[in-house]
């Protein structure tokens, strides 16, 4: 094995590799502290939740998110939080919202 080979392996184990790969994700990839707070919203789960270019989600929990959608499901985002923090567990979570024109 040469040394570009060990390079790349050694990268793919390493933090930034999955950093990069959420990032850079089409999925929305959202990530939460213990207490709800968002630590991490990629930019497709920014466009998606519709927040503006100069947001800043770090630090605030669904509730203090003034979008449409978290709006209107900021009790479910957060009941399922608590669900994961009390049992100690992550979430991975495929949801399906029915959104027509006058419940967005």
């Amino acid at each position: 094995m040469d040394n570009h080979e060990n390079g790349i392996k050694a990268y793919l184990k390493s933090p930034q590799s999955l950093i990069l790969f959420i990032k850079n994700s089409s999925d929305h990839w959202l990530i939460k502290d213990h207490e709800a707070r968002y630590v991490f919203v990629n930019e497709s789960a920014s466009d998606f939740f519709r927040f503006s270019k100069r947001f800043n989600a770090e630090g605030k929990s669904d509730k203090d998110v003034q979008t449409d959608i978290c709006q209107e499901l900021w009790p479910e985002f957060i009941e399922s939080d608590q669900k994961a923090i009390k049992e100690n567990k992550k979430i991975i979570s495929i949801a399906i919202h029915h959104y027509v024109k006058g419940n967005m």
